[in-house]
C-alpha cells in the first residue's frame, strides 16, 4: 500500500491540467466510444445499473476539475454511489459544469435497474453598489458568466440469454448558461437597464448496448436536443421602472443525433485488442429571430435558417497488454475514415421571403489520433493514466526545451470486501 501511495504522489505531481474521468477508455483510444469497454466510469454517464458491479469502491481522478471522485456503497439491498464534481455530457453549453450527486442501482437476480441524480453550478455573482437603497450600481455576473445543469440518468440491464447481456440508458440534461447576465440600478434603487446573453435547453439520449457470442458488442443511441440562444437588452423608467424597450435576438435550435455501432475484441497472448466502429449521423438545424417585443413592436430584421448534417464513420483500434503481475501497457489510434458535414443558409426578410439559399459540403480528412497510457495494481489499488500527447509528440523537456505534463490524466481507486 506504501509503495502504491508514493508512485501516485509522484505521477500526480507531473499530470497536466487535462481532465478527463475515462483515463482508462482514452487510453484505449482518443476519444474512443465508452460503450466498447467495460469500465465504471460508465456508471456515472450512461448505464447507472452497472453500479452494482463496482460496489465497495473508490475513485478518484486528477485533472482540470481539479479533483473528481466516486464512492460506491454496497448497502445490502442495493448499491449507492456518491459522485462529486463529474464533468457532464452536456451539449449544449460551455464551458463545463461539473456536477455532484448520486447514483443507485439494484440487482434484482437476472435483472438490474439504476437511477441517478446531478446538479452542478458554474460562475461568481457580482455586485457593485446597492441593489436596493440610495446608492446606485450593478449587479450580475461576473465574467465567464454563470450556468448550471440538472441531471437525471436512468437504466435497465437484463440477460438475454447466456453471456448476452443488455444494458439500456437514459440521460436527461436540462443546462443554462450566460455570458452576460446583469441589470443597473439608480441612485434610488429602480432598475434602468437589463442584459441577458445566454443558452438554454433540453436534452434527452437513449443508449443500448448488447453483448454478442464472439467477444462482440452492438451499441445504438438516439439524442434529441432543443436549445436556445438568447440576447435580450431591456431599458426601464428609472423613476416609475415600466418598462421603455425590450428587444431580443433569439436562435432556437432542434438537434438530432444517432449511431449505431459494433466492436470486436481480440486475445492475442497477453494483448487484448480491441477493433470498434462507430457511424454517427447528425442533424442540426436552427432559426434566428430579431424582434422588438414592446406592445406595437415590429420584427427587426428577416429570420436566418441554417441547417447543418454531419455524418462520421470513426474506426478505432486500443490495445491492453498486461506486461507482469503489477503493470499494463494500453495504446489506441482513431481516425475519421468519413467525415462529411453539409450546410445549408437560407436569409429571410422581414416579409419572409427568401433572400439568400446557400450551401456548403467540407469533407474532412484530419491526421489519425494516439494515445499511450498504463495501468497499475497493488493489491486493492489500481492506477491508471494516460502519457501527455505533447510529450509523445514534443519530446521531454530536456531535449526540446519546450515543458511536457508526463501525465494528461491521472486516477486511482480502492476496493474493499
Amino acid at each position: 500500500m506504501k509503495k502504491a501511495i508514493v508512485i501516485l504522489s509522484v505521477l500526480m505531481l507531473f499530470a497536466a491540467s487535462s481532465f478527463a474521468t475515462r483515463a482508462r477508455v482514452d487510453s484505449l483510444g482518443l476519444n474512443v466510444s465508452p460503450w466498447m469497454v467495460q469500465d465504471e466510469y460508465l456508471t456515472t454517464k450512461y448505464f447507472p445499473q452497472m453500479v452494482v458491479n463496482y460496489d465497495n469502491m473508490a475513485k478518484i481522478e486528477y485533472g482540470t476539475a481539479p479533483v473528481s471522485g466516486q464512492a460506491n456503497l454496497n448497502l445490502g439491498p442495493g448499491v449507492l454511489g456518491v459522485i462529486a464534481n463529474i464533468p457532464n455530457v452536456s451539449l449544449t453549453i460551455a464551458p463545463t459544469v461539473n456536477s455532484t450527486g448520486a447514483i443507485y442501482g439494484l440487482d434484482m437476480k437476472g435483472m438490474s435497474l439504476g437511477f441517478g441524480l446531478t446538479y452542478g453550478t458554474i460562475g461568481t455573482k457580482n455586485t457593485t453598489g446597492a441593489i436596493n437603497g440610495n446608492v446606485g450600481g450593478s449587479y450580475g455576473y461576473a465574467a465567464l458568466g454563470h450556468g448550471m445543469n440538472f441531471g437525471v440518468v436512468a437504466g435497465l440491464g437484463v440477460n438475454l440469454g447466456k453471456n448476452m447481456p443488455l444494458d439500456l440508458g437514459l440521460r436527461l440534461n436540462i443546462p443554462s448558461y450566460y455570458t452576460i447576465d446583469n441589470a443597473t440600478v439608480n441612485a434610488t434603487g429602480v432598475k434602468t437597464a437589463q442584459n441577458q446573453t445566454g443558452k438554454t435547453g433540453i436534452e434527452l439520449a437513449v443508449d443500448g448496448r448488447i453483448s454478442l457470442p464472439g467477444d462482440m458488442m452492438a451499441n445504438v443511441g438516439v439524442s434529441l436536443i432543443n436549445s436556445t440562444n438568447l440576447i435580450l437588452v431591456e431599458t426601464f423608467n428609472g423613476v416609475s421602472g415600466t418598462m421603455l424597450t425590450h428587444t431580443e435576438d433569439a436562435t432556437a435550435g432542434t438537434n438530432i443525433g444517432f449511431t449505431i455501432g459494433v466492436e470486436k475484441t481480440v486475445q492475442v497472448g497477453s494483448a487484448m485488442v480491441i477493433f470498434g466502429l462507430d457511424p454517427f449521423f447528425n442533424s442540426n438545424s436552427t432559426t434566428e429571430t430579431n424582434a422588438n417585443k414592446m406592445p406595437g413592436g415590429v420584427k427587426l430584421a428577416g429570420d436566418n435558417l441554417v441547417g447543418t448534417t454531419t455524418i462520421k464513420i470513426p474506426l478505432y483500434v486500443g490495445v491492453e497488454n498486461k506486461l507482469n503481475e503489477t503493470w499494463l501497457l494500453r495504446g489506441g489510434v482513431s481516425k475519421n475514415v468519413w467525415d462529411l458535414t453539409s450546410t445549408v443558409t437560407k436569409g429571410k426578410d422581414i416579409a419572409g421571403n427568401v433572400t439568400s439559399n446557400t450551401t456548403a459540403d467540407v469533407t474532412a480528412d484530419a491526421a489519425p489520433a494516439f494515445t499511450i497510457g498504463f495501468g497499475a495494481k497493488f493489491g486493492e489499488v489500481s492506477i491508471d493514466g494516460n502519457v501527455a500527447t505533447s510529450l509523445l509528440t514534443n519530446g521531454p523537456y530536456f531535449i526540446t526545451g519546450a515543458p511536457s505534463a508526463f501525465a494528461s490524466e491521472i486516477a486511482i481507486s480502492y476496493n474493499w470486501k
